[in-house]
């Protein structure tokens, strides 16, 4: 049967039609057994696409995470430790450290200040290298202070010193990455892995993100200490020179009319009966009343010149407020102000100054190059000679040098109502 059916296709010329036919079908099987291997490479291209992506995700999270950590945890170290630990966490790696730079004129050390290790996967221990010596790495401390990255495994490296690192960290690769303060190298943030891994540019990227945002909010750490510092310092300093100057009375108040620094003589002059533990961080009305008490601050929208004092409105106001109705007097006019004030059955000098800083944070208008702090005054008492200054006061009343505030029994001066020859002041 087969010979007659092959007699007949041979019969009719069919043979080159069959081999032609064996051919098509064999080439269809390959490029059916091509196409399903590229599926596969291609699905297996998409799975770690995806992989990628979800890590970078994780990533991007991760800075997040870290500033709102940064920026609203007070307590800087507790941040930081979160920050490794989130860094850690989202898969980077299974160690993270930061290595804070402690560089003198004949040393390159830098200390390990923060470590967090992921102790849930076996193999990872705690123990790892508490000092590193830049000097010994000369070139990847070059690197870093130059705003650059270090990354590989222990086979990626040729020098024995630096596939030593690895070992004394206990992992099998590394991603160092500079923390800079401003233009200074500060430190370092270490990562390391158990087993070998590709560092890829996608994530080192983030990651430096990462380091720029704790630089950032060390570097705002350290401005916020040597400010505590230098305000303690200088604040103690002047209230050593300030008690030791006889008859004259020093403090300053924030821009709330609080005091932040008040010396002995103001104190045993005007609040003999009270400590300085509660002056400091109060008004004048709360101190003498209650700290519940809050008054709106005076109405100066339509005082634009010293004479516009006499018509203020200061019905609500007592007259144990003078103190803070000049202060705000001194901030609306910006500028260096005299007052004569009666203070109970006190007459005193004072004379006030606006205190401001310059414009340095980020928030700052743009259209202020300075901001106002607070003010700073002194005064004398002149009650001894009250007869004497109320005869001088009236004589600058009838020549406009004194200005009435409000009704109340106390005057703006455009000048000094002591002789310049018998007043601290003048």
């Amino acid at each position: 049967m087969f010979k007659t059916l092959y007699r007949k296709l041979f019969k009719h010329d069919k043979r080159d039609r069959l081999e032609t036919l064996l051919i098509n079908l064999n080439d269809s099987i390959q490029h059916v057994t091509t196409d399903f291997e590229n599926t596969v490479n291609n699905m297996d291209t998409l799975n770690e696409l995806y992989e990628d992506k979800l890590h970078s995700e994780k990533l991007l999270k991760s800075v997040y995470d870290v500033s709102m950590s940064l920026f609203k945890n007070t307590d800087l170290e507790t941040a930081l430790l979160d920050t490794l630990k989130i860094i850690t966490n989202r898969g980077c790696c299974q160690k993270t450290f930061i290595f804070k730079n402690s560089f003198t004129p004949n040393t390159n050390l830098s200390q390990r200040s923060f470590e967090w290790c992921d102790t849930s996967v076996e193999g990872v221990n705690e123990h790892s290298l508490p000092i590193l010596d830049w000097d010994k790495y000369p070139n990847w401390k070059n690197k870093l202070s130059h705003d650059l990255f270090i990354c590989g495994t222990k086979d990626n490296f040729d020098r024995r010193s630096k596939r030593e690192i690895l070992t004394a960290f206990d992992i099998e690769s590394i991603l160092v990455l500079p923390i800079f303060l401003n233009k200074r190298w500060w430190g370092s943030l270490i990562l390391g892995t158990i087993f070998p891994k590709e560092w890829k540019q996608s994530e080192i990227d983030i990651l430096l993100s990462i380091c720029n945002i704790m630089g950032t909010a060390i570097n705002r750490n350290e401005l916020k200490l040597n400010s505590k510092i230098c305000q303690n310092g200088s604040i103690n300093f002047l209230r050593d020179i300030a008690n030791n100057i006889d008859g004259v009375a020093f403090w300053m108040k924030d821009t709330r009319n609080r005091y932040v620094f008040v010396d002995k003589f103001l104190i045993d002059l005007i609040y003999p009966d009270r400590d300085l533990s509660e002056i400091i961080g109060r008004t004048d009305y709360q101190i003498l009343l209650s700290d519940q008490i809050t008054i709106d601050p005076v109405d100066f929208s339509k005082v634009n010149t010293p004479e516009d004092l006499e018509f203020l409105d200061l019905s609500e106001y007592n007259q144990v407020e003078i103190c803070n109705i000049t202060d705000q007097i001194t901030q609306h006019f910006n500028t260096e102000c005299n007052f004569f004030e009666k203070i109970g059955n006190k007459y005193l000098e004072v004379l006030k100054v606006p205190i401001f800083r310059q414009k340095t944070r980020r928030y700052d208008s743009d259209s202020d190059k300075v901001i106002p702090t607070g003010t700073a005054g002194a005064l004398v008492d002149v009650t001894d000679k009250k007869s004497e200054k109320i005869e001088k006061l009236k004589d600058l009343i009838e020549t406009n040098m004194a200005i009435r505030i409000g009704k109340t029994d106390n005057y703006y001066l455009r000048t000094k109502i002591f002789p310049v020859n018998s007043s601290i002041l003048s």
